[in-house]
Order: C-alpha cells, then sequence, then structure tokens
C-alpha cells in the first residue's frame, strides 16, 4: 500500500522528457508544458525522446506539431513503465509480480501575436498499478515573448481535478514555470524559475554553444539538484538527434536520448 500512495501523486506529469532541455539545466521549455514551443519548429515537426530511468524503469515521449503563418498545432504522448514489480503478502513473502505505468496524451494550439505568443493544451492523464487506476484531466498554458535578443516564457501547468486513489486523494503537481532564453552569436544563456505546489522551488542556469550550426554543446545546473550535460547533433537531412544526462535524486544519473525530423 505505501508503493500504491508513493507512485500515484500523478508526479510524472512534471518529468522532462526532452534530451535537449535535460542538458540545460532541466529546464520544462517543451510542448505540453511550455504550450508556445510549437511556434518554434518547422511545418511539420516530428519528436521522439527515451529517457533510461533505473532498473527496468524507462519513459517514452512522442509529439508532432504543425505550423501554418501564425497558428501551431500538436499532440504528444507520454508513457512511464515502472516494469515488473514483486508482489509480496501481508507477511512479506513473495506471491507473483505486477506491473504499473503512467500514461498522459495531450492536445494544443498555439498563436502568435504581434508582440507575444500564447498556447493552451488540454490533457488526459492515467496512472494504472496492477488492477487498480485513476484518470484525471489538465490544462497547461503559457505566454512567451522576445526583446531583441532575449526570450521570456511564462507557464501555468496541470491545472485539473483531484484524483483518488485507494481511498487517497491527491491534488495535480501544478504551479508555474518562468524561463529567460538569451542568444548572443553562438552561445545561448538560460535561466529558469520552477514553483510547483508541494515541492521546493527550483532554479537551474545553463548555456550552450553552437559550432558551425551543426553541433551543439550543452550545459547547466539545477541549484540542490546538480549538473546537466548534453550535446545535440542539429539538422542532418532534417534530421536532429539529442543526447544528455542528469541527475535525478535517488534515480542517480538518468540517460536521455532524443531524434526529430523536421521539415
Amino acid at each position: 500500500m505505501i508503493f500504491i500512495i508513493t507512485l500515484s501523486s500523478f508526479s510524472f506529469l512534471l518529468n522532462n522528457t526532452s534530451a535537449y532541455y535535460t542538458a540545460l539545466g532541466n529546464f520544462k521549455g517543451e510542448f505540453p508544458l511550455n504550450s508556445t514551443s510549437i511556434l518554434d519548429g518547422k511545418k511539420y515537426n516530428f519528436n521522439f525522446y527515451h529517457t533510461f530511468l533505473w532498473n527496468g524503469i524507462y519513459q517514452d515521449f512522442f509529439m508532432f506539431s504543425y505550423k501554418k503563418e501564425n497558428n501551431a498545432f500538436g499532440i504528444s504522448l507520454n508513457y512511464l513503465n515502472y516494469g515488473t514489480i514483486d508482489r509480496t503478502d501481508t507477511f512479506g513473502f513473495y506471491s507473483g509480480t505486477f506491473s504499473a505505468y503512467d500514461f498522459s496524451i495531450n492536445l494544443g494550439f498555439a498563436h502568435k501575436f504581434s508582440n507575444f505568443n500564447f498556447g493552451i493544451n488540454t490533457g488526459l492523464a492515467n496512472e494504472r498499478i496492477d488492477s487498480i487506476s485513476s484518470t484525471s484531466y489538465l490544462i497547461n498554458s503559457s505566454l512567451s515573448t522576445r526583446f531583441k535578443n532575449t526570450n521570456f516564457i511564462f507557464s501555468i501547468i496541470n491545472l485539473g481535478k483531484s484524483v483518488k486513489f485507494v481511498n487517497e486523494s491527491f491534488t495535480l503537481p501544478w504551479g508555474m514555470l518562468l524561463g529567460i532564453n538569451y542568444y548572443y552569436k553562438s552561445f545561448s544563456f538560460l535561466s529558469s524559475f520552477e514553483m510547483i505546489i508541494g515541492y521546493s522551488p527550483k532554479f537551474s542556469l545553463a548555456f550552450s554553444y553552437l559550432i558551425n550550426k551543426v553541433l551543439d554543446l550543452r550545459a547547466g545546473y539545477q541549484f540542490n539538484y546538480g549538473f546537466t550535460m548534453g550535446i545535440g547533433v542539429l539538422n542532418v537531412k532534417n534530421f536532429y538527434f539529442d543526447y544528455s544526462i542528469n541527475y535525478r535524486g535517488l534515480l542517480g544519473f538518468t540517460n536521455h536520448i532524443g531524434i526529430a525530423y523536421r521539415y
């Protein structure tokens, strides 16, 4: 029962799946947590990320977005598999195995106004542990703007109804995200602040350096958590490849890979 209560907080909605942003201080800068990010791509964008968490636990993320003029539409699928878990009886003896997973799907829209961008998406999230499951609905929204060489992003995430799991009620991990990204020649500097209800505030600093418009070196630091780093290979016949490593507390260092196709 302790395992179920611990797992069923819908905290997977906060997991950063992007192999790009996990290298940059773990900033949550991509759809669906940043609803306006679908305006940054090309006309058609396909993204896939895989995260190796720990001992058979992994997370997969897929996103597609379509942009036309000042509008963009996006859909994402997020799946976290906890692998096979040993079941024990009340005396602690082995009595078989069971599985557990988290899943969410989000649909969103973003529009570019003259001075700012606005995006919103709605999602369905489900957690299942053995034969027990719970479902909730949520909304994310974002505002972003650019002033000279600096981007500003503000997001409200995971607004939704409470969920009930084994006679325990939980609120979704909702809160706000703030990001600032400054560009100078081949350098990019990013700072982010994250405040989620029920969690400690998070602050990060990061930078990237682009070499010959192809190789992107990235590193960051999230205070009270640790260093992040990664590398990207950009626009090889419309393909983009990303890898990052970062520290996730009890899980230790986690590896993230990503591939995107944009045209």
